[in-house]
């Protein structure tokens, strides 16, 4: 199992490369992060039967948060930043487990064009978000 903040590092470095090489329009948001550590997780769990991180996600009023993330970029509406050779460490250690790389490329390509309030949209839509009490977790089932 993999930290979620390692997977951060992934989806940061990912998209600074992508905004370098013009395959991106718009900066990786928080909101967005967390809407994709939703998806990644989802996939994770039933193509892999197997969490990709630990940390609970939790039904918030803008959908799926990780609160632990939430924290780290509080008051940050796009996190990637500068980008670290530790950022650089953790998308290579996931870039080297193909499964998890698969399957992490997978969602970013499957919600590349879809903006930060169709992604709520999505996420208010299904299941596990709407059976999810405000501020509990979402359930791994």
């Amino acid at each position: 199992m993999l930290d979620v903040f390692e997977i951060v590092n992934w989806l940061r470095v990912k998209n600074y490369d992508d905004l370098k090489q013009g395959k991106s329009h718009r900066e990786l948001t928080q909101l967005r992060t967390m809407k994709l550590l939703y998806y990644m997780q989802a996939a994770s769990l039933v193509v892999r039967q197997e969490p990709l991180f630990s940390d609970p996600i939790k039904a918030w009023k803008y959908g799926p948060v990780v609160a632990a993330v939430h924290g780290r970029y509080n008051g940050h509406r796009e996190i990637v930043g500068t980008i670290s050779q530790k950022d650089r460490n953790d998308f290579a250690k996931i870039q080297n487990i193909p499964s998890i790389a698969a399957l992490s490329n997978k969602i970013c390509v499957t919600y590349h064009n879809t903006n930060d309030s169709e992604l709520v949209s999505h996420t208010y839509n299904e299941m596990p978000w709407q059976v999810a009490d405000q501020s509990t977790e979402i359930t791994k089932h």
